[in-house]
């Protein structure tokens, strides 16, 4: 073994073996083992260079993520780990992952706002988009930009959530893809669910449940016996919008992680 050390190493850098009696007589004063462990010496940048290396090469490159005719736009690639990853579209096998939010416009986020702060990090009441007549996307698809800022451009991954508002259409098989729920703090929302109650929705469902409020609100009472994680909204530092955004993905990918890690982000 010409790179392990000790007698055969010494032996095969010579280019031939030796005879037992110079074998006995050569001392091995280190060997690889040993080196590394030297006091003084630290070695950890080998790792980081492995890893550094080893991250560039599976980032996929302008070319392979999506140029072609049939590949779509250019640069984005849509990602998903685990056994939801479903091919060259990178949809999942089963469906896009679910986020539930309010069906009256006066909740903070509900159809009428969830894309433009969910996906933009910018917060506009759905109650003036309402009166001002917008009208609510019956099917939202929402493309989550995977980065630390939203503000990040260049090639990016994305990820696709479809929200809705009516979960009582959904069919048992698409309880497995609800990953977030947005509550509104009151049990009556939770009527006509597969589980009407919230404590029993988040003891059964694998979904991250997210009670949002402004900022100088305390959560109800009821709220605090839930299990699921409060969410501060400036009412009026709209320059917070952004962080509040990133404060649900970052409850969402720590609770799905290790609750439903198919849907785990990339």
């Amino acid at each position: 073994d010409a790179e392990g050390g000790g007698a055969g190493g010494l032996a095969g850098r010579r280019g031939g073996s030796a005879p037992p009696s110079q074998l006995a007589m050569e001392a091995c004063l280190t060997d690889r083992n040993s080196a590394l462990s030297t006091p003084g010496h630290d070695f950890s940048f080998a790792l980081k260079l492995y890893e550094d290396a080893h991250s560039k090469a599976s980032k996929p490159s302008l070319k392979d993520s999506g140029s072609s005719k049939a590949g779509g736009s250019g640069a984005k690639k849509r990602l998903y780990s685990g056994s939801a990853k479903g091919g060259k579209s990178g949809k999942p096998r089963g469906g896009l992952p679910i986020i539930v939010v309010p069906s009256t416009a006066s909740a903070l986020v509900s159809l009428y706002n969830a894309k433009s702060f969910l996906g933009e990090g910018k917060f506009v009441s759905g109650s003036d988009l309402a009166a001002q007549g917008a009208g609510k996307e019956s099917k939202l698809i929402l493309t989550r930009r995977l980065g630390q800022s939203f503000k990040e451009k260049g090639a990016e991954q994305t990820q696709d959530y479809q929200v809705v508002d009516n979960p009582t259409r959904l069919k048992d098989e698409d309880w497995g893809r609800v990953v977030a729920v947005l509550c509104l703090g009151q049990a009556w929302q939770f009527k006509g669910w597969k589980w009407d109650t919230p404590v029993s929705l988040f003891a059964n469902c694998k979904a991250l449940g997210v009670y949002l409020k402004w900022d100088y609100e305390k959560p109800p009472d009821a709220v605090t016996r839930w299990n699921v994680k409060v969410l501060d909204i400036s009412k009026n530092r709209r320059h917070l919008d952004a962080t509040a955004a990133h404060n649900f993905w970052q409850f969402l990918d720590e609770h799905t992680k290790l609750n439903n890690p198919q849907y785990y982000r990339v």
